[in-house]
């Protein structure tokens, strides 16, 4: 079992009782081999690797009764299709799938199983994968769990998906015995929070407040530099609307609506006169916060991707390993930093920006780097390590007076908001972390928002941010006969 003590980890206890014994620091969702010699696991965060097979993960199998851990591959979530064979969702940097692999030696293969799910218009959700024998059973689409026959000999994907369950709750962990399937069912309603606070202090003046209301999913918020506007992203009736509030009145509007469910973020400007969204295949919009002037696209660099406002004025744009500015009104762009990492946020002066480095696996410390002028890139070199890199640290952004960073971090098992002083010339740290607000809560907490849907911005006085509200129970049906949805 998982347990977050000391770090978290995997431990292993007799059924008959008796005492744990941690068996691997940082592991999770472990599967015994069918022999019970083996147990498989993976080391990364949770809701990274499973939506869009992005992220610092890793898959490995370790003997049961302790010792070295072998690597599987890049990936997570592995289960054991028999004793010699495990599946496990893996990626590479141009594209992701459920492998197959030989234990205990083997070159990890794909199976076509993400082929078929993008034929179909779905995606692989959140939560480990099922295999009974002929069908690998997941979770996709809208939350339903749905079954694809794979060949039991070459674990080929030999078929189109079918759905298993419907509705609006989110369906995952399944357990297929015989002609019945057991499985979670969880109705998760995604909202945009904001917790009161001083932000150039860290003065925490009350427990978070939902600011939307909906049963419908609001994500990918942003809040102006005031504190009075937010925008975000409203996931109703299978079509995404780009949403604007006023908090002062309450007067909500729509300023686009289309048909992406996949769209991550909706950016609004500091100054809060425009609002900039980036859709599921990459292209990126503009609009004008009262409605005037309809949708503007964007573009930036040939291959590069909107990021966040850098001030009022520019927009910071990411390509490779590298990262840009766009002024907007003149379409001028240009190199500002040889450096690129996860989430950037710039600070309010537009001059720095703060991301968080994904590349161990598990592990992402927070780092601040600044932006140059046209043919003054800044050099990679000049990146500043603000967190250790000694657990999970992300989406990390500026107060308004550019002298503290808050963040999101593992510390202490959940993911929590803390923050860190800043020297006010240099950016440097000054001191260590300190926790700001702890979300220990199995009912609510942030970490059910999947990675690039979820975001954390700092205004003068709140903090804006979003988190879910997971309620479920467990649930037996019929398990359909073959070749029946």
């Amino acid at each position: 079992f998982r347990s977050e003590r000391d770090g978290g980890g995997i431990y292993v206890v007799s059924t008959l009782g008796g005492t744990e014994r941690k068996l691997v620091a940082e592991g999770r969702d472990p599967h015994f081999s069918p022999d019970g010699r083996w147990i498989a696991y993976w080391i990364g965060q949770p809701g990274v690797f499973y939506r869009g097979g992005y992220g610092p993960s890793r898959s490995y199998v370790i003997p049961a009764a302790g010792g070295a851990p072998k690597e599987l591959g890049v990936g997570g979530g592995p289960i054991w299709a028999s004793n010699t064979k495990i599946l496990f969702q893996g990626y590479s940097t141009t594209s992701a799938d459920i492998y197959v692999t030989d234990f205990p030696s083997g070159t990890p293969a794909k199976t076509g199983v993400y082929a078929v799910l993008a034929k179909q218009k779905l995606v692989m959700g959140y939560g480990p994968m099922t295999w009974t024998g002929k069908d690998l059973i997941l979770t996709a689409g809208t939350g339903n769990l749905w079954r694809i026959p794979l060949s039991p000999e070459t674990f080929q994907a030999t078929g189109d998906a079918h759905r298993l369950t419907a509705g609006a709750h989110a369906d995952s962990h399944a357990n297929a015995e015989g002609k019945h399937l057991i499985y979670g069912a969880a109705f998760q309603n995604d909202d945009v929070w904001s917790l009161p606070i001083e932000s150039d202090s860290a003065a925490v003046r009350g427990d978070p407040l939902r600011l939307t209301q909906e049963l419908s999913s609001e994500l990918g918020s942003s809040v102006t530099a005031d504190g009075k506007r937010i925008a975000f992203m409203s996931l109703r009736n299978n079509k995404v609307h780009v949403m604007l509030r006023d908090l002062t009145t309450g007067v909500e509007t729509t300023l686009h609506t289309f048909d992406e469910p996949r769209t991550l973020f909706a950016a609004i400007r500091p100054d809060g006169k425009q609002v900039a969204w980036v859709d599921g295949q990459g292209k990126s919009y503009l609009a004008s916060a009262d409605g005037s002037g309809g949708v503007e696209p964007i573009a930036g660099p040939d291959g590069g991707v909107f990021r966040c406002w850098a001030g009022s004025r520019r927009m910071i744009w990411t390509k490779g390993r590298e990262t840009f500015l766009l002024e907007p009104e003149n379409k001028r762009s240009w190199l500002a930093a040889r450096s690129n990492f996860s989430s950037p946020h710039a600070s309010a002066d537009g001059r720095w920006v703060a991301g968080y480095d994904m590349s161990t696996e598990g592990r992402s410390p927070i780092v601040i780097f600044t932006l140059g002028e046209e043919g003054a890139p800044a050099d990679s070199k000049d990146v500043i390590q603000v967190t250790d890199g000694s657990h999970f640290d992300a989406l990390p952004d500026f107060s308004p007076d550019g002298n503290r960073l808050y963040f999101v971090s593992h510390h202490d098992g959940f993911q929590c908001l803390w923050t860190i002083r800043l020297d006010p010339r240099t950016k440097r740290p000054l001191g260590e972390p300190k926790e700001v607000y702890h979300f220990h809560s199995a009912q609510r907490s942030p970490t059910y928002v999947m990675f690039g849907r979820r975001m954390l911005t700092v205004a003068k006085d709140k903090i804006v941010f979003n988190m879910a509200q997971r309620t479920g129970n467990i649930w037996m049906t019929d398990l359909p006969e073959e070749g029946r949805p």
